[in-house]
C-alpha cells in the first residue's frame, strides 16, 4: 500500500515534466555528454557538475536509445521504477518477516 501511495505522489510529476534542481544538472550533463561526448554542464567544458555519476551515464545511455524528445517522460518512468526497487529492497533488509 505503501508503495502505490508513493507511486502516486509522483504522477503530477510526469504530467508536467518537472525536474528539480539536482536531476536537472545530472540530465543537461548526460544531454552534453550523448551530444559533444563531453561530461560536463556547459558543451566543450570538461568540468564534472554531477553528484552521481552512475546517474549521468544511465541517463546518457537512456537519452541514446530513446532519442531527445521522450528522453525526459522516460527517464522519469525510470526514476520511478528505481526508487521504488530502492525502497522495496531497504524494507525487505530490514523487515526480513
Amino acid at each position: 500500500m505503501l508503495f502505490l501511495l508513493l507511486l502516486a505522489l509522483r504522477v503530477p510529476f510526469y504530467f508536467t515534466h518537472h525536474i528539480q534542481e539536482d536531476a536537472y544538472i545530472s540530465l543537461r550533463c548526460a544531454e552534453s555528454l550523448v551530444q559533444s561526448g563531453d561530461y560536463g554542464f556547459n558543451p566543450g567544458e570538461r568540468v564534472s557538475a554531477s553528484t552521481s555519476h552512475l546517474y549521468v551515464f544511465l541517463a546518457a545511455l537512456v537519452r541514446l536509445v530513446v532519442g531527445s524528445s521522450a528522453f525526459i517522460p522516460v527517464i522519469q518512468v525510470v526514476n520511478g521504477l528505481l526508487f521504488l526497487f530502492g525502497s522495496w529492497y531497504i524494507a525487505n533488509a530490514l523487515l526480513k518477516d
